[in-house]
């Protein structure tokens, strides 16, 4: 169709000192992972955000969620034209010494959170390599029949020595 645009989704962090700063478009994510714990930071800019609430309300059946075929249409994308939707909160965000932020692909949510929660807990203070490393393989090996694409890296944050 002539009126429809191919586009990209879009993650970025830029961390200063003890703070960090994102934006985002899409449905790529970005996690924190702090202290055992996995948040999500940035918003989902597809269907999918909407059809899971209509879940929680109670509107639409887990069933009719995972069969629904528009879970992955964008609202918001990068292709040239105005952007609908941009995730860029003004305020910087404190960063703590071992936290990890994590950027990623929509086709990180082949895992639960609980599986990526556990996959961080184990990299311990390994190197982050290792651990997006690790949650490839872990996609790898969940996936499914026309897995999405999975796109993850990852950045502790260390005590700088003075």
């Amino acid at each position: 169709d002539e009126g429809e645009l191919s586009g990209c989704t879009l993650v970025a962090a830029l961390v200063s000192g003890n703070r960090f700063w994102f934006l985002s478009v899409g449905d790529s994510l970005l996690m924190l992972y702090r202290d055992g714990e996995l948040y999500r930071l940035n918003k989902d800019h597809s269907m999918r955000a909407i059809l899971q609430t209509r879940v929680l309300l109670g509107e639409l059946s887990e069933e009719a969620y995972r069969k629904d075929r528009t879970k992955s249409m964008l609202l918001s994308a990068l292709t040239g034209e105005e952007i609908e939707l941009i995730d860029a909160p003004g305020m910087g965000r404190p960063l703590e010494e071992g936290d990890i932020l994590l950027a990623a692909s929509d086709g990180i949510l082949t895992l639960e959170k609980g599986e990526i929660t556990s996959i961080c807990n184990q990299s311990g203070d390994g190197p982050v390599g290792e651990l997006t490393r690790s949650l490839l393989r872990a996609v790898k090996e969940k996936a499914g029949p026309k897995q999405d694409n999975t796109t993850v890296t990852a950045f502790r944050h260390e005590k700088k020595a003075v």
